[in-house]
């Protein structure tokens, strides 16, 4: 009886904390939006067609960041009065900790940076090295590549064979092509077939002109008379086939000759030639690798002219007064030296981006102990001589 009656109070205590616990909890919920002493109640809207005082209302949204489209937002217009007493001018409920997104737009009018005009000297200010002439040059014909004479970084002058692939069966077809054309040039500087027919063809016209003779005295010789006849004629047809012939024959050469040429310009595909003084800037290539036509050889990057390209702002010089321009370009290097070049504006753009157009000088490039000083990517300065000599347009039609 004592253990039944010592088990029921403890259940009794356990089931008695379970409700204290369970009352705090529901007071903590009922009082929630007074908790701390804050009010966590936002401001109301009124319903879309509505009146907002007859108690029915839903509770605000916090309205859009500014510059962006959110349809499902009510406009700052459809707040109602009292929302708008408690809103600042940001759309925001005044001491609200959010404030607007500010989306500001680039100033179009703002000059590009470091542009300035001096002496009639227009400074661009940065300029990048860009390159004019830039291929991969590839491979004509199919066949192993049996020679590679260059290597990555390798000067290389216009006209220098840089890679051979085998052309073995090409030169022994051009060696036929030339025995054929020295037989036909052996038979038109011939022409002893036609002398032959033309000494045969005045023996038979004697022989002829005899038997006629012999007809007018005797009788019985008219047959005679008549192979001998026979025999003129073949001689003149002899005659004129020879000459048929040897024109044939200088037909012939000159269809032997273009079969050499045909031969001499295929060897030449199996060579590749520089187009243009340059730098080799890599090999895809190895020797004695197998080429299809069309493949990639090596690339070829000139070197002895750049383009300077720089931007100019409309706003302050017009394309048309530095068409054609002398331009001189300043090239710093690391320890402070600078190095001038010269050059003419050869580009300018057809359109204005953003706040500037395009602009490009042709310069000639040096070398330093084998080494180029304008290098593709590099930045210079480059000032464009708007006062020097030239034909102003503008000026002739005024």
């Amino acid at each position: 009886m004592r253990l039944g009656l010592t088990i029921s109070r403890r259940w009794g205590f356990v089931g008695g904390a379970v409700l204290l616990a369970s009352a705090w909890w529901a007071t903590g919920i009922l009082n929630a939006p007074a908790l701390l002493g804050q009010e966590r109640t936002l401001p109301r809207l009124p319903i879309a067609g509505g009146n907002s005082n007859n108690g029915t209302t839903t509770p605000q949204t916090l309205p859009a960041i500014p510059n962006r489209l959110n349809p499902s937002v009510p406009s700052t217009g459809e707040l109602s009065s009292a929302v708008q007493d408690t809103a600042g001018t940001s759309g925001f409920p005044s001491g609200s900790a959010i404030q607007p997104i500010s989306n500001p737009q680039p100033n179009r009018n703002a000059p590009v940076a470091g542009m300035a005009v001096n002496n009639g000297r227009l400074r661009l200010g940065s300029s990048v090295v860009k390159v004019i002439e830039k291929a991969e040059l590839p491979a004509r014909e199919a066949g192993v590549l049996n020679q590679l004479h260059v290597r990555e970084g390798q000067n290389v002058e216009a006209g220098a064979v840089i890679a051979m692939i085998d052309d073995s069966q090409a030169a022994v077809d051009l060696v036929i092509a030339q025995q054929r054309m020295e037989a036909s040039q052996l038979k038109v500087n011939s022409d002893i077939a036609i002398r032959y027919a033309e000494a045969s063809e005045r023996t038979a016209r004697k022989a002829y002109q005899r038997q006629v003779e012999l007809a007018k005295t005797s009788s019985g010789i008219e047959s005679k008379k008549d192979e001998a006849y026979l025999a003129a004629i073949q001689s003149e047809l002899q005659v004129e086939k020879a000459k048929h012939d040897y024109q044939v024959d200088q037909k012939t050469k000159l269809l032997d000759e273009t079969q050499v040429q045909k031969a001499q310009q295929l060897m030449e595909r199996y060579a590749i030639i520089a187009p243009w003084n340059g730098v080799v800037a890599k090999t895809i290539k190895r020797q004695s690798e197998w080429v299809n036509a069309g493949d990639p050889i090596l690339e070829l990057i000139q070197m002895d002219r750049v383009w300077i390209e720089g931007s100019i702002d409309p706003k302050i010089v017009h394309p048309f007064q530095v068409s054609a321009k002398t331009a001189e370009v300043v090239l710093t290097l690391t320890n402070g030296e600078k190095i001038e070049f010269q050059g003419r504006i050869n580009f300018v753009g057809t359109e204005v981006v953003g706040n500037s157009y395009k602009v490009r000088a042709e310069v000639i490039n040096r070398q330093h102990e084998d080494h180029w000083l304008l290098i593709p990517g590099m930045f210079v300065e480059m000032d464009v001589l708007l006062q020097e000599p030239s034909n102003d347009r503008v000026s002739q039609q005024q």
